[in-house]
């Protein structure tokens, strides 16, 4: 043993005596303009090595550098490509005769890189790629027979301090800058845990993005598999065009990392991103078709927490630059990759719009987007959904399933569109298809079915009843009580078919205590009008929603008129029409007693034909 013991001691000290001798006779700084002057010859530019190249002796061997730069080009404007203040590097001498490259510390600090487009293209990196030399070596290749690599390779603490990479396109007029701040692992041992941390800002335009990562992971010794023991990342993204003027995200798990495959298998996931927060996992394999597995699950999402401001311009500005109606968007990505996902959210608040229980299982694979089942809970009822999206083909096609149970239609049409046109229970099924997804053939190329019935509800605007005793009353020349505008009803049903933008519906259906109403018409979907005319028939001697008895107006069919934009509709009774019946005759009676006249302000007051 004690013979063992000697051998080691002694040829440690003929290593160390090595290693003195070199650092005495040979100083690297005798050789700075050597360098100097092959990569000048190599390159055609300046390399500076300002400060000294020294020799590190305890208690590692290593080599110190410091004040380097390396110029750019003529014609750029910025004389310096990329400099670097200093670089540590040690290595354990010890743990090298057992085979074992053990880099014990390595030290990098105030690196700046600036990347230049000129006008003209021409960058700062051209030079050096067609200088590059592209030949094979004439050096004899070594052979891997007979020769002894290393064993094993281990890293002891790292230190990066102040990196910055400027990128300024002037061809482009964009600028870019990463920064950095800091990148330290404890140690970066296979088999151990290591410790790592990174600090980078990235700015780009007016937008500035902070992140922050803390990582724990062990590397396999065969170097294949990284396990993430705890993974933390934070980030700050901040500019103008960001909603509140910054947003935080937080995103936290561990997992598994295997290189051989590649595959990334992430389980217990937290996010956080402004308000929303979620939980779940996620699944990644890199095949010729890179695959997707995903589960999430959130709790509110506030869809305007995430929308983009308007920069500050103005609704005049932005119909100046209107997009393209007839643009069709590019589905390329959805062929690039497979996917099969699970999102849910408790809540989500879009544009004034409250739905709960959301839950989204879509599956993506070769260039068609399958989302089924879609569901979610709104205003006292559910929808439930299936779209098929098929990108296999240059022009888009796409075909869904739609169905609302038992929704409140006012507050849905209030809070969605600002409609106030009919209030009740809504149930409403519908089928669509199409090719084509730019904004003019959503609208124009559309087809489908579908139906529709509101129970115990109103026509929101309107008093079908009151226009008729309006009239009843002119008739015998008093002024009818003014009453409230909503046609209340027990049904309004009807069905409907689309086709080149016009929803066309034979057989709308109105019923109620007092009065029935049969109609047709269409919806011009590319204008968002209405025309419609239906025929309204008396059926009771109810006073029906407060108003005067009509017994004198039972049986009479009046001709209505609905007409005009959904947001400013027009009603009017075809009065002309309706006095061709029974109520002519009653007209009649009365001309002599100077009723005559009063036909024709009934035509003006009710909305007739002129």
């Amino acid at each position: 043993m004690k013979k063992l013991i000697y051998i080691v001691g002694g040829l440690f000290a003929a290593l160390l005596l090595v290693v003195v001798i070199i650092t005495v006779v040979f100083d690297p700084n005798d050789y700075k303009d050597e360098i100097s002057t092959a990569v000048k010859d190599a390159t055609g530019r300046e390399l500076i090595i300002g400060g000294d190249i020294g020799w590190n002796l305890f208690p590692s061997f290593g080599l110190g550098l410091a004040d380097v730069s390396f110029s750019n080009p003529q014609g750029f404007p910025e004389p310096t490509m990329a400099s670097l203040k200093s670089l540590d590097v040690s290595v354990a001498m010890l743990p090298l005769l057992g085979g074992t490259l053990k880099v014990s510390h390595i030290a990098i600090d105030d690196v700046k890189l600036n990347l230049i487009t000129l006008a003209d293209g021409t960058d700062n990196l051209s030079d050096l790629k067609s200088g590059s030399s592209t030949a094979k070596s004439t050096e004899p290749e070594a052979q891997s027979s007979g020769q002894k690599g290393l064993s094993g390779v281990e890293l002891g603490a790292i230190s990066i301090t102040n990196i910055a990479v400027n990128v300024d396109n002037r061809q482009l007029g964009s600028k870019q800058l990463a920064e950095l701040k800091h990148f330290k692992l404890n140690q970066f041992v296979p088999g151990a845990r290591s410790d790592a941390s990174l600090a980078l800002l990235v700015k780009s335009d007016d937008t500035e993005i902070d992140v922050a990562i803390e990582a724990a992971i062990t590397i396999a010794s065969s170097f294949d598999v990284i396990e993430l023991h705890e993974l933390a990342l934070d980030a700050l993204i901040a500019g103008p065009s960001i909603p509140n003027g910054q947003l935080k995200k937080h995103v936290s798990g561990k997992g598994n990392i295997n290189l051989a495959g590649p595959t990334v298998d992430l389980q217990d996931i937290q996010i956080e991103v402004g308000s929303l927060t979620g939980s779940g996992w996620f699944k990644f394999r890199q095949q010729a078709v890179p695959d997707i597995q995903v589960a999430l699950a959130f709790d509110t999402l506030n869809v305007d927490e995430f929308t983009p401001v308007s920069n500050g311009e103005s609704p005049e500005q932005a119909k100046k630059t209107p997009s393209d109606p007839d643009a069709e968007p590019d589905l390329s990505a959805l062929k690039s990759l497979n996917f099969d996902g699970d999102l849910s959210f408790n809540k989500v608040l879009v544009a004034g719009l409250t739905v709960t229980n959301v839950k989204l299982h879509a599956n993506l694979k070769d260039g068609v987007l399958d989302a089924n089942p879609i569901h979610l809970d709104l205003y006292g009822g559910s929808a439930d959904a299936r779209a098929v999206l098929n990108a296999q083909q240059a022009v888009g096609s796409y075909r869904s399933e739609f169905a609302l149970k038992s929704v409140q239609a006012l507050p849905l049409l209030t809070d969605l569109a600002d409609l106030k046109m009919v209030s009740g229970n809504a149930n409403f099924d519908m089928n669509i298809r199409g090719t084509g997804l730019s904004t003019n053939k959503l609208k124009s190329a559309s087809a489908g079915n579908g139906k529709f019935l509101f129970a115990d509800g109103a026509l929101e605007g309107v008093n079908i009843a009151q226009m008729i005793r309006s009239a009843k009353a002119l008739l015998k020349g008093e002024k009818a009580p003014e009453e409230e505008k909503k046609t209340d009803f027990s049904s309004l049903s009807g069905s409907f078919t689309l086709a080149k933008g016009v929803a066309t519906n034979p057989d709308l259906k109105l019923a109620s205590p007092l009065l029935r109403v049969d109609g047709e018409g269409s919806m011009n979907v590319m204008a968002n009008t209405l025309d419609y005319t239906a025929t309204t028939e008396i059926v009771a001697t109810s006073k029906g929603q407060g108003g005067a008895d009509a017994e004198d107006l039972k049986g009479l069919k009046v001709p209505l008129k609905v007409s005009g934009p959904l947001d400013d509709l027009k009603y009017g009774i075809d009065f002309e029409e309706a006095m061709k019946g029974e109520y002519k005759e009653k007209l009649e009676k009365e001309k002599d007693k100077g009723l005559k006249k009063l036909s024709d302000k009934l035509g003006d007051f009710l909305g007739g034909k002129d």
